[in-house]
C-alpha cells in the first residue's frame, strides 16, 4: 500500500462537476459532490453527499454521510459511519465500518473492524473483527473474532476463529475454532475446536481434537482425516 499515493497537484472545487482524473490534497464535503471519472487525494471527509463514477485512490476516506464509488476503491484507511456502496473492489489498509457498506466485487485488506454492517461477495484479510452484522460469501483471514450477538451469512475461513456468545454464524473452516456458549452455528470444520455450553452445531468435523461441553447441542459430529482446503497462512 505504500505506493498508493501519487503526487498531489491541484484542489477541487467544493461542488459541482469534475469531468476529468482530479488530483486533490483534502476535501470536506457537507452538501454534495460527484466526480465524473476517477479521483485521487491524500483526505477525504463526506458528511454530506459523495459520486464518484470511477476509481478511487488515496490515504484516508471518512464517510458520514453517503458515499457511491461506482469503481474500485484503493485507500489506506476508510471510516464508515454512514453508508457507502462500491461498484467494483476494496482495497484498503484498515477498514473501521460502523455504518453500513455494500461492495459488489472482492475486499481485500490489512484488518477489517465492522461494528455496523456489511455485504460483499469475498474477504480476504490478516484479521476480521464483528460486531454488527456481516454478510459475504468468503471470508478468509488469519484471525477471526465474532462479536457477542453477532450475525454473519457466508463462510468463514481462518487459522484461528472465536464464536462469540449468542452469535449466529452458518459455516467456518478453521485450524483452531473455539464457540463460545450460546453461539449457534451450522457447521465447523476444524483442526481443533472448543464447544462451550449452550451452543447450538448442527455439524462438527475435526482432525485432532473435538472438546465439546455436556450442555452443547450438536447433532452431529465426525472425525477427519484433513481439512476440505487450505488455510491462510
Amino acid at each position: 500500500m505504500d505506493n498508493l499515493l501519487v503526487p498531489l497537484k491541484s484542489l477541487l472545487p467544493q461542488y459541482g462537476w469534475c469531468r476529468c482524473m482530479q488530483e486533490i490534497e483534502e476535501l470536506s464535503v457537507g452538501g454534495s459532490i460527484r466526480f465524473k471519472g476517477g479521483v485521487k487525494f491524500r483526505r477525504i471527509s463526506i458528511g454530506g453527499a459523495l459520486r464518484i463514477d470511477g476509481d478511487g485512490e488515496g490515504e484516508e476516506l471518512v464517510v458520514s454521510g453517503s458515499a457511491n464509488v461506482l469503481g474500485t476503491l484503493r485507500v489506506k484507511k476508510l471510516k464508515v459511519s454512514g453508508s457507502m456502496s462500491i461498484g467494483k473492489n476494496l482495497i484498503c489498509g484498515e477498514g473501521e465500518i460502523a455504518g453500513s457498506i455494500s461492495v459488489d466485487g472482492n475486499v481485500e485488506c490489512n484488518s477489517i473492524d465492522v461494528s455496523g454492517s456489511f455485504k460483499t461477495s469475498k474477504i480476504r484479510s490478516k484479521s476480521i473483527e464483528v460486531s454488527g452484522s456481516l454478510k459475504v460469501d468468503e471470508a478468509i483471514a488469519n484471525n477471526i473474532r465474532i462479536g457477542r450477538r453477532s450475525k454473519v451469512r457466508g463462510t468463514l475461513v481462518g487459522t484461528n476463529v472465536v464464536i462469540g456468545r449468542d452469535a449466529e454464524v452458518e459455516d467456518i473452516i478453521g485450524d483452531d475454532v473455539r464457540i463460545e456458549k450460546g453461539a449457534s452455528v451450522r457447521s465447523v470444520e476444524a483442526i481443533n475446536v472448543v464447544i462451550e455450553r449452550r451452543a447450538e452445531v448442527s455439524e462438527v468435523k475435526y482432525v485432532n481434537k473435538a472438546d465439546i461441553s455436556n450442555e452443547a447441542e450438536v447433532e452431529r459430529i465426525i472425525k477427519i482425516e484433513s481439512l476440505s482446503r487450505e488455510l491462510p497462512k
